[in-house]
């Protein structure tokens, strides 16, 4: 995928890192397996960058290939992508939040990334 992007060239500006991390209890956590990899292609944000990223999650969705997005970072996530990742623990956590927080505290920490997910 980033050969074919380099033909177009489209570059990624950055290095790429590889670590691996075991699974977490945490609903919304994004190591989800028994050992997770975690790809990171960090780099500056820019429209050909954005590009490569969604080519990888496109491609990863492809192949048929199991992943998750880091929260803090650019992730292309969307509810469609949000409900494979996490097989239905977002519904856990969505009941976790409303039986810990009211209405004012589920408002405190709210997020716009939350209202796009349905986890608001």
């Amino acid at each position: 995928m980033f050969q074919e992007r380099a033909k177009l060239g489209k570059h990624l500006l950055g290095a790429m890192a590889l670590r691996f991390v075991p699974a977490s209890k945490a609903h919304l956590a994004m190591n989800v397996h028994p050992m997770n990899c975690y790809i990171e292609l960090p780099s500056i944000m820019t429209p050909v960058v954005l590009d490569i990223y969604a080519a990888v999650w496109n491609r990863l969705e492809e192949r048929g290939i199991p992943y998750t997005c880091h929260w803090g970072q650019l992730n292309g996530m969307n509810p469609g992508r949000m409900a494979k990742y996490f097989n239905g623990r977002e519904t856990k956590w969505k009941a976790a939040q409303k039986k810990l927080l009211d209405a004012t505290g589920r408002k405190v920490f709210s997020a716009p990334l939350l209202a796009q997910l349905g986890l608001d």
